[in-house]
């Protein structure tokens, strides 16, 4: 039985982003992530899909919360959340939540994608050395590039940095002790 890519007429290959001028092909494109806190690192990598590739249909994965406490740790949004946010973002045509952790042949053919964007790094997750191995052997996998001084975990430190700054300032907005979570002898700080 053939699979969805054998009936595809392009020719694949794997794409390093930064060497695609523009790919006229009407693609579908796949880019899965956790994408808590969706912010300007995760907006400029829809972009640059969106630009090098300007036919194509961009779908964003978007792990469920279950599998991503389990797998990486807890999110500041939820899985609805993180979804809906995507979902908003201009570049993007469709969302997928929850999407597999790792990507299956199944799934690929299910959802007709033709290539899966990911940084180019191998992603060491859930028992695997590199969960993009088998895309990456199949030459359907475009390494897009990360944006230097922003993510998630960078948003997350900064946050963590100037916490007292922004309990007190949450505190004369009127925003109980209780609700932020503080002790009384903090909050009368």
């Amino acid at each position: 039985m053939a699979t969805q890519s054998d009936q595809r007429p392009f020719e694949y290959g794997n794409l390093d982003i930064v060497k695609v001028e523009s790919d006229p092909r009407p693609l579908r494109i796949y880019l899965d992530g956790v994408w808590d806190m969706t912010h300007l690192g995760h907006f400029r990598l829809f972009k640059s899909v969106r630009d090098k590739f300007p036919n194509a249909t961009i779908i964003v994965g978007v792990s469920g919360d279950e599998e991503t406490v389990r797998l990486k740790g807890h999110t500041l949004m939820n899985d609805e959340e993180r979804a809906e946010t995507c979902g908003h973002c201009k570049w993007v045509d469709e969302v997928i939540m929850p999407c597999p952790w790792i990507v299956s042949q199944s799934f690929l053919d299910e959802n007709h994608i033709d290539y899966v964007a990911h940084d180019g790094l191998p992603y060491v997750s859930a028992n695997s050395n590199d969960i993009y191995d088998f895309v990456k052997q199949q030459g359907r996998f475009i390494a897009t590039q990360r944006t230097d001084g922003i993510s998630t975990t960078d948003l997350i430190n900064r946050i963590v940095s100037r916490y007292n700054e922004f309990v007190f300032r949450n505190l004369k907005r009127g925003v109980s002790r209780q609700e932020l979570n503080v002790s009384w002898t903090r909050a009368e700080r």
